[in-house]
């Protein structure tokens, strides 16, 4: 299964990051991974992560503490599903703390239309069903 890939919605490129149902040394793996993409190329990145089934390690927080300072000039929206309420504490935490804006949805529809900034016309399915 790839975890990790790019789609185009709307003429927006998207990078798609699934951790959903990853132990986590394949989360820190597929994070290291979804960070060299980011920081390759122009600015202005948009990231949508799957977080269900899984569980929000101290050892995957701190990755994300050492990384995010030179990831955040890369990206313009960074959109989360799959949360439930103990990871969207950490993540209101982790924003708090870093300065991030990386925003929680219930959907991935809500989280696709935050990311293109319009509603959502062409996707039909879900951006993680071939991931």
């Amino acid at each position: 299964m790839n975890r990790l890939r790019t789609i185009t919605l709307q003429e927006k490129t998207i990078l798609v990051v699934d951790y959903a149902g990853c132990k986590e040394e394949e989360m820190l793996e597929l994070a290291a991974k979804a960070k060299a993409w980011i920081i390759t190329g122009e600015k202005g990145k948009l990231v949508i992560s799957r977080y269900s089934n899984m569980y929000i390690t101290p050892r995957f927080v701190r990755f994300f503490e050492n990384e995010t300072n030179e990831v955040k000039p890369y990206l313009l929206r960074n959109a989360l599903i799959g949360l439930n309420e103990p990871k969207k504490l950490i993540l209101k935490a982790f924003n708090f703390f870093m300065g991030t804006d990386f925003r929680a949805f219930d959907t991935e529809q809500e989280a696709l239309a935050y990311l293109i900034d319009a509603p959502v016309e062409e996707q039909t399915s879900s951006v993680f069903d071939s991931v």
